[in-house]
């Protein structure tokens, strides 16, 4: 991109901001009205200004973290870890798959997670009967961020659906193992427990225009069922960053 369309584009969301504050201002203007709305059409305008503020300014600011992209070939570093389910301990090694195994760093509270968290959920129930093995880790600091604690873990994977084991990385050492850097970011370990894949669930972010697919993540686990090589043009994952004590 020349200087001058980086120019255009940072004027361009400058305008689009200044533009959603002044719809902001006004539609906090008409909230000062509740006695006289009907505390329906109240929620209602609370709900417009609540995702206004989220779109415009959540995700302007919001930090974007990529991916660290560890070399293909690495071994997958081994941990064992309690599930906030189940409360019970899981170790790589006993639940790995003999085909593929994906590894994920996601969390409670991100808005990138949070993004892609019902397709996440088809894709891991759908490639899950195919055998292929999937598990979520949390790593954030919970002194910092107390929605991310196990007991709020457990009640985002039963309102998720999440058909996989969400793990707690009190110590944060399995996120250094894998030098995990945001959230979500995901790893796809073959039968030895090799990395053939790591980086984006696939191109859509909050507040873009692409349609959350799973396509990237997707592709490398259908590669590895037909016993085809994954392609190793991969992309970083773009993400919170993981809450570091």
């Amino acid at each position: 991109m020349t200087a001058g369309m980086q120019c255009l584009s940072a004027w361009s969301s400058f305008t689009s901001l200044r533009i959603s504050i002044l719809f902001i201002g006004h539609q906090s203007k008409r909230l000062l009205d509740y006695k006289t709305m009907h505390k329906n059409h109240a929620k209602a305008m609370t709900d417009i200004l609540t995702s206004t503020l989220f779109l415009n300014f959540g995700v302007f600011f919001m930090a974007k973290t990529p991916s660290t992209m560890i070399a293909l070939g690495s071994i997958a570093p081994h941990f064992e870890l309690p599930d906030a389910v189940t409360g019970k301990p899981i170790a790589l090694n006993a639940i790995k798959s003999s085909m593929a195994t994906v590894v994920m760093f996601i969390c409670n509270h991100c808005p990138y997670v949070k993004h892609i968290q019902q397709k996440l959920s088809e894709v891991a129930n759908t490639y899950q009967k195919k055998g292929i093995v999937f598990i979520a880790i949390n790593s954030n600091d919970i002194s910092k961020y107390p929605s991310d604690d196990p007991n709020h873990m457990r009640e985002e994977a039963i309102k998720a659906g999440y058909s996989f084991p969400y793990l707690f990385d009190e110590t944060q050492e399995v996120a250094k193992a894998y030098k995990a850097a945001c959230t979500p970011d995901f790893y796809v370990f073959d039968g030895n427990l090799a990395c053939v894949y790591r980086g984006r669930f696939d191109h859509s972010t909050p507040g873009s225009e692409y349609p959350v697919t799973g396509a990237d993540l997707v592709d490398a686990l259908d590669n590895i069922l037909n016993k085809k090589p994954v392609n190793e043009k991969q992309y970083p994952s773009l993400g919170c960053n993981i809450k570091w004590k």
